[in-house]
């Protein structure tokens, strides 16, 4: 396992970089990160480095604060 990769964002677990995977749509060779547990791969890169950069890329929300309301007690 590749120690500079974040674990599945969905299971948690550890992922590692599949190398040389062929992408169907570009008809190219790649790299990509996948979850043996979650069989979850991470977008297909040219390079291992922006395979592990892409997998580590995480979408973070910010919960909104909270709208007062009339008749709400302070």
């Amino acid at each position: 396992m590749n120690t500079n990769l974040k674990p599945c964002p969905f299971c948690g677990k550890g992922a590692d970089v599949l190398e040389s995977i062929f992408h169907q749509e570009t008809h190219r060779t790649c790299f990509a990160v996948f979850c043996y547990k979650c069989e979850i791969e991470g977008p297909p890169r040219k390079s291992k480095s922006r395979a592990v950069r892409a997998w580590n890329r995480r979408f973070v929300l910010t919960p909104e604060p909270e709208k007062k309301r009339r008749g709400d007690i302070k």
